[in-house]
């Protein structure tokens, strides 16, 4: 449409759009190996602006410049093309902002999807006994309690103790089977037996094993929703 507003002829039409379009591709679609190999998540939220803000001024001005000298070169005998192009390195400018925010938006979601697909949860937990290496099948495990800097993981064998993060189980368990039922437990859903309400801001989970456990009304949710009650 501006290039209809501007009156210029078809084939500088053509040419404009075919010169922009090609370098704008050429020099955004690698972009996908900038943001795939850096691990911006690991950085603040303040940096990962910056780094984008600096690769989209570097980027858009070679796109500009390289796209400006080629169009100048093709159309240097027509005044009226030439003319266009000067005013128009404005809002190309602004076009160029819009098409690096989609592009590296549209990357973040593919390496997202890529990775929710290819999320691999833990299926055996190895646990140091003094001289002795235990080694625990996951769905041995009846529930995860915290204790200080280790966590202890109950199984029908007995309790081992492991210097290790609620958070790192919770992520890495399969969501399915083990619900955070507490800021202090984790529980396997396959060894539920019933519920109760305990007090009113609280629930018990009884266990097959018999032992009970004290749940959150945001872990009831959870739980009730992974156990379909």
């Amino acid at each position: 449409m501006v290039y209809l507003l501007a009156d210029l002829r078809v084939i500088w039409v053509f040419i404009d759009s075919l010169v922009f379009n090609t370098f704008i591709a050429g020099l955004f679609i690698p972009l996908w190996y900038s943001v795939y190999y850096n691990r911006w998540k690991d950085n603040s939220l303040y940096l990962n602006i910056l780094l984008n803000i600096a690769i989209a001024f570097i980027l858009i001005c070679i796109w500009l410049g390289m796209s400006y000298l080629t169009a100048r070169l093709l159309g240097g005998t027509d005044s009226g093309y030439v003319g266009f192009l000067n005013k128009s390195l404005l809002w190309k400018s602004g076009e160029g902002i819009l098409f690096y925010t989609i592009i590296v938006l549209m990357y973040y979601l593919c390496i997202n999807q890529e990775k929710i697909e290819e999320k691999t949860y833990l299926s055996r937990i190895a646990v140091k006994d003094r001289k002795q290496i235990h080694v625990i099948q996951v769905q041995e495990i009846h529930y995860i309690e915290a204790c200080g800097d280790y966590v202890s993981l109950h199984t029908g064998k007995g309790s081992f103790l492991k210097e290790q993060t609620m958070k790192f189980f919770e992520e890495n368990l399969p969501s399915q089977q083990f619900v955070r039922i507490h800021r202090s437990f984790i529980v396997n859903v396959n060894e539920v037996m019933n519920i109760e309400l305990y007090e009113k801001e609280s629930y018990r989970v009884h266990l097959r094993s018999g032992k009970k456990l004290k749940a959150s009304v945001s872990g009831y949710r959870v739980l009730k929703d992974s156990v379909q009650l």
